[in-house]
């Protein structure tokens, strides 16, 4: 790394616990579930820096991910393969090495592309590739480096302005297009000065930078609140097998099903900026709340499923957090990431009802 720029200096960083309220289903034991999403939270974070290096390599080499390597092909940042990053080298197992080696010698045979003229930002889709790492890591990183940087270029996967429009769209409302490359898949690009921002999160808090950039893009609350909202599961991966039945339940507590992957990015943000109380199952569809400000959100966890990030962001946020863990599993006999469930509807309409409560 050629030079530091420091950004934030070391700092305990504290989120207090959000209100709301936390139930279970009948069926399940609370001391087996994610019971730490109700205690402080808290997480010392060293310095952090916006790094330049000189001379690097943008390995766009499969698809949505890519790797960012000096002059000696060594890797210096990790873009969705590996998730262990340390400093300024990447810490990865003998398996991933031997991973990333398969890539760059595939990419030997890919066009090469110079951008030498400004310093660019590679940004792509850290973590499992998804819509809350976007909004939650992404966005703001990009934001942060061009504050720093406000002749810089953030490079991102042309595909992202394609078959997932959603990202590239959200990218554009908040970046001016003088300000992003597209870049084509399956190429390499030659980088003068490549950018990089520590990554400021860590089990559930978000860095008090990342939270006041997360703030400034936040729509303001206008008007009466409209509607409380269902936000229902794009596909199958943990989706819930008798919405139908939920959805006929939720008419009695005037909560409207939405289907937010067929709205554009502003028609989505406008929705969350209208409601009082947001539902879903836990996921990357609750993290426009970064975005759109609701007043509270109902999330419905399968007990098997934790994830304490989209608690922190609300906490951090000041929305108010209610959680329901349930479920009962569909198809496979042990629990996966993905699995669908079916919900005990009555037991959960007991929980809504003193959510709603809490939130009105």
């Amino acid at each position: 790394m050629d030079q530091k720029r420091l950004l934030a200096k070391a700092i305990l960083a504290k989120v207090p616990c959000s209100p709301g309220r936390i139930g279970w289903a009948s069926s399940v034991n609370p001391a087996l579930v994610y019971s730490q999403r109700r205690r402080l939270l808290q997480e010392e974070f060293d310095d952090l820096f916006l790094r330049t290096t000189s001379n690097s390599y943008l390995y766009n080499t499969i698809g949505l991910k890519s790797i960012v390597c000096d002059e000696n092909r060594m890797p210096l940042l990790q873009h969705s393969l590996i998730h262990d990053v340390h400093r300024d080298r990447v810490k990865a197992s003998h398996v991933l090495n031997q991973r990333i080696k398969q890539h760059l010698k595939k990419s030997t045979r890919h066009p090469l592309i110079t951008l030498h003229d400004r310093i660019c930002y590679p940004l792509c889709n850290e973590g499992s590739g998804t819509w809350g790492h976007w909004i939650g890591h992404n966005l703001p990183r990009a934001l942060i480096f061009l504050d720093a940087h406000p002749d810089g270029l953030v490079i991102v996967p042309k595909s992202y302005f394609g078959r997932r429009s959603s990202f590239g769209a959200v990218l554009a409302k908040y970046i001016s297009k003088d300000s992003i490359y597209q870049a084509p898949e399956n190429t390499v690009i030659s980088i003068r000065h490549c950018a990089s921002v520590d990554l400021p999160y860590a089990k559930g808090v978000f860095h008090p930078l990342m939270v006041e950039y997360i703030k400034k893009l936040r729509l303001n609350r206008s008007g009466q609140v409209q509607s409380n909202h269902y936000i229902k599961r794009a596909g199958r991966r943990r989706s819930i097998v008798n919405n139908s039945e939920l959805e006929y339940a939720l008419q009695d507590f005037n909560i409207r099903p939405v289907a937010l992957d067929l709205g554009d990015v502003d028609h989505q943000l406008e929705l969350w900026a209208s409601s009082g109380l947001v539902m879903g199952v836990l996921g990357s569809d609750l993290v426009n709340m970064a975005l759109g400000s609701p007043e509270a959100i109902c999330a419905i966890t399968p007990h098997w499923f934790g994830d304490v990030f989209f608690y922190g962001l609300a906490s951090a946020l000041g929305i108010i957090w209610n959680e329901y863990y349930g479920g009962v599993i569909h198809e496979e006999h042990r629990p996966l990431h993905s699995s669908t469930f079916n919900l005990d509807i009555n037991e959960f309409c007991v929980f809504l009802n003193y959510a709603l409560i809490g939130s009105s």
